[in-house]
């Protein structure tokens, strides 16, 4: 029965971008693939804003959004509520930098 619902969950994904699954917690859903996601922007880009200094600077800021995203995933709400006022900052720092986010 389970391998059906994966399997379910794989069509959906393909069709749709998001499975029933993802929808139940989407908060853990984002939390698990933005991290990845904006690793690859700080790898593959060839580029940063323009009112930074460097790419260097740039990638900072990506791998620091994407360990907090990382953090959250792995902790869910107890790091969002014990750790409110770093969680706050990141959510502020994606955020500010979401039109910025291609390679």
């Amino acid at each position: 029965m389970e391998l059906i619902k994966e399997i379910k969950y794989f069509i959906q994904r393909g069709k749709r971008g998001y499975s029933d699954r993802d929808v139940w917690s989407v908060d853990c859903y984002l939390a698990t693939i933005i991290p990845p996601m904006l690793r690859d922007v700080a790898k593959y880009s060839i580029g940063h804003p323009a009112s930074l200094k460097n790419f260097d600077e740039w990638k900072e800021i990506l791998h620091r959004i994407a360990d907090g995203f990382e953090k959250y995933a792995e902790d869910e709400i107890e790091m969002a509520l014990e750790n409110k006022k770093e969680w706050n900052k990141i959510k502020r720092e994606f955020i500010k930098w979401f039109g910025a986010y291609w390679t």
